[in-house]
């Protein structure tokens, strides 16, 4: 199968989106830092060859930019996942969480019928492969801090606070 990427400089930083050949939406990632060699490098270890392909991904660009630009809430993307039975539930209870609004691990785990799953609930968040569209942003730790890698706190916390929820 081949598949097509696009990166659209973002207020935030870099934004990379990665399309089928029906034009559905794989991959999405924010990277911040100044130096988008790292992302296209990992891009290609992941999908192989990509052709770049403005015109493929200009749907996702379209909606990502209105986001950023605070005339989108929500998104209307069609998408191909893979993943567990779990995470899916995860990701899908995730995309049901209001721009502005955050929700714990184990509040996530409760409304998906697996409580004491938080954990695996973290797991699956950072497993999810479209960010921002699936907002594993707006999930939280009970303390309501911001968990996960340095590089993953600045990124939540600056979608985050785009969206008035810090």
């Amino acid at each position: 199968m081949a598949y097509y990427a696009d990166k659209y400089k973002s207020p935030f930083g870099w934004v990379y989106s990665v399309v089928d050949e029906t034009c559905n939406l794989v991959w999405l990632y924010l990277d911040p830092t100044s130096n988008p060699t790292i992302t296209d490098n990992g891009l290609k270890k992941q999908f192989g060859a990509l052709i770049r392909d403005k015109k493929r991904c200009a749907h996702v660009t379209k909606q990502i930019d209105e986001y950023f630009n605070h005339k989108r809430k929500s998104f209307d993307l069609k998408y191909r996942l893979d993943g567990t039975p779990f995470r899916f539930r995860v990701w899908n209870e995730l995309a049901r969480i209001p721009y502005g609004k955050t929700a714990s691990y184990g509040e996530i785990a409760e409304r998906i019928g697996k409580p004491g799953a938080a954990r695996a609930v973290g797991q699956a968040n950072h497993n999810n492969p479209i960010m921002i569209v699936i907002p594993c942003h707006r999930c939280i730790g009970s303390d309501g801090k911001i968990k996960g890698s340095k590089v993953a706190i600045s990124v939540r916390e600056l979608l985050l606070r785009h969206e008035g929820a810090m």
